[in-house]
């Protein structure tokens, strides 16, 4: 059968379909084979600065150029970030990028082939967090004795800070960790007198991978004190103490007291209390005269003592009642009974008696007695006046008190002109003025005078042997036995 023109066209439409079927079928075959022949590259990222990432790989043979795929953040989506159309590039370098903040990257190669792009296969994925800036220290503040400020300026993206401590000799020691929306720390450890330095990092973290800032290095400086105490009272219980009441010092372990005798003179310790719950002492001091004192916390620690800073000086004028004044204009028994007035009416809250003992008028009351005679009987323990002093320190003998050192009492009583007589018993010292008209009886207990007897008589009369003057059985003046006493 022959075959129409018609025919023989459709069969050769037919035939050059099927080569160009056959020879596209090659070319995708190609295009699979070489694309396949592309390695993944292998990635990795430098982190520059607070804003930067370098993305870098192994240049991959074969390849025309390089697809940079880049994911910000937690919740960011996948884009190309860039495409390079050279084989030598081997880097990429993403810049102005959020500080703090997470970011990935997938790598792919490509192939041109016959005017088509070919990709090969993609890298694993590279995760990177940028930088953060390095947190500027606004200021350290000592608020306590324990208790320092530290303030920082914010930085962007951080998510967390941490604060360190050091001191001089030491490297810096995390001593907190705060969220990120807190720029202030209190440290509540530090020890007074130390002189501490503080820094802050910022940090931020993303699925268990974290950064930190770099921060100050040396640390801004600060050291706790002490605080200063206050005076709170000063008063004079009599001539000779002198009673102070202080400001309890939180985080002390005691208080000096320093004395001077002018207000910028030098000062001497005169006590140290081991106790910081102690905040009242009493001072005895050795003469009349103006005193001046201030205090000071301490605390020891293992780095030595450390203070605080002294307490304004307070002052107080200490006057004692010198016996001898009253005394040295007499002259009759008229005039003794008004001296013994006179000084019973300076000191208060004595009775009167009258005949006790030989004496004719008597005064008595806070451990004292004063007494007069018309008519003086040595030998019985009787003087024209006798002053007998066992409890009143504001009363004092040519500058003796009661509860002085016995030593210092003798050295005043010897400088006043009298002679050392002997002891008219273990405890007692018997002193006569040069005159014989006066006589003193020292009479101590544990080293320190507990009391003393000034004895007077007239012109006419002269004091003979010092141990008359005392009751030897019970070694003390007749005016022991006067009642009330």
């Amino acid at each position: 059968m022959r075959k129409t023109k018609r025919e023989i066209r459709n069969w050769g439409t037919i035939f050059l379909m099927m080569v160009c079927c056959l020879f596209l079928s090659l070319a995708v075959g190609m295009d699979k084979t070489e694309a396949a022949s592309l390695k993944a590259p292998e990635v990795s990222l430098r982190v520059s600065g607070t804003r930067g990432i370098r993305v870098m790989w192994e240049p991959i043979e074969g390849a025309d150029g390089y697809i940079v795929y880049s994911k910000p953040g937690n919740t960011g989506q996948w884009g190309v970030l860039k495409e390079l159309h050279t084989q030598a590039t081997d880097h990429y370098s993403n810049i102005y990028l959020e500080p703090g903040t997470r970011y990935e990257y997938i790598v792919r190669a490509y192939q041109n082939v016959n005017g088509r792009r070919v990709e090969g296969p993609k890298s694993d994925v590279a995760i990177a967090i940028t930088g953060l800036s390095t947190p500027g220290m606004s200021s350290v503040t000592a608020l306590s004795y324990n208790q320092v400020k530290v303030q920082w300026k914010a930085v962007t993206n951080a998510m967390n800070y941490r604060v360190y401590r050091r001191t001089g000799s030491t490297i810096f020691r995390e001593i907190a960790r705060l969220s990120g929306n807190v720029t202030t720390y209190t440290d509540k450890t530090a020890q007074p007198g130390i002189t501490y330095y503080y820094t802050v990092k910022a940090t931020a973290t993303w699925q268990g991978q974290t950064v930190l800032s770099s921060c100050h290095i040396k640390g801004l400086p600060v050291k706790t004190t002490l605080g200063a105490s206050q005076i709170q009272s000063i008063q004079s219980t009599d001539s000779r103490h002198v009673q102070l009441t202080w400001q309890k010092v939180t985080g002390a372990q005691g208080y000096v007291i320093q004395r001077s005798t002018s207000a910028s003179g030098t000062y001497k310790k005169v006590k140290t209390i081991q106790n910081v719950s102690t905040v009242t002492w009493t001072d005895t001091v050795p003469s009349d005269g103006t005193y001046y004192y201030r205090i000071r916390a301490f605390k020891q620690q293992s780095t030595g003592f450390t203070y605080g800073a002294f307490s304004p000086v307070k002052s107080i004028q200490m006057k004692s009642l010198e016996v001898t004044d009253t005394f040295k204009n007499y002259s009759s028994y008229t005039a003794s009974r008004s001296l013994i007035d006179s000084l019973a009416a300076t000191i208060g809250g004595m009775s009167t008696y009258y005949n006790q003992n030989g004496y004719d008028y008597v005064r008595g009351g806070k451990g004292m007695i004063f007494a007069a005679a018309r008519t003086a009987n040595v030998s019985r323990g009787v003087y024209h006046i006798s002053i007998y002093n066992t409890g009143y320190s504001n009363l004092v003998l040519h500058g003796a008190y009661l509860d002085e050192p016995i030593k210092s009492a003798i050295w005043k009583i010897k400088q006043s002109g009298y002679t050392y007589t002997g002891m008219t018993d273990a405890a007692t010292y018997a002193f006569r003025s040069n005159d014989r008209h006066k006589a003193i009886f020292l009479k101590e207990s544990n080293g320190v005078l507990k009391s003393w007897e000034y004895d007077i008589v007239s012109s006419q009369s002269q004091i003979g042997s010092l141990n008359s003057g005392i009751t030897q059985q019970s070694s003390v003046s007749s005016l022991s036995l006067i009642s009330g006493m």
